[in-house]
């Protein structure tokens, strides 16, 4: 059973490859999402409701994308500790995505 405001189908994949030669880790993630559906209900002077306007967002896709680098910041340590240092970078595509919508009185506006 499937809520009437939630995404109908989705999709992740997510992708890590370790190099031990240079002891770094690149890591690769990609998410879709069909759009969500929207409901306007306004209500008139009188109280009475009415729907102003439905429909469904755009869908909704990013990819991310993050490196790490391992190393052992205390080599003579009894126990070897590991430490790391990474980048990441979220939604690398720049896409413009709504996930949720804003419904004011002069129009919809889109918010993520």
């Amino acid at each position: 059973m499937r809520p009437s405001f939630s995404t109908p189908h989705s999709f992740s994949l997510a992708v890590k490859k370790y190099f031990p030669a240079i002891n770094l880790s690149a890591n690769m993630s990609y998410a879709l999402a069909t759009g969500r559906p929207y409901y306007d209900i306004r209500s008139e002077s009188t109280g009475k409701t009415f729907l102003g306007d439905h429909g469904t967002t755009n869908t909704y896709n990013t990819m991310n994308l993050s490196f790490a680098y391992l190393f052992s910041m205390f080599p003579h340590w009894k126990n070897k500790d590991f430490s790391r240092i990474g980048f990441g970078m979220n939604n690398i595509f720049g896409t413009r995505e709504v996930s949720d919508i804003i419904i004011a009185r002069t129009g919809i506006t889109a918010c993520r």
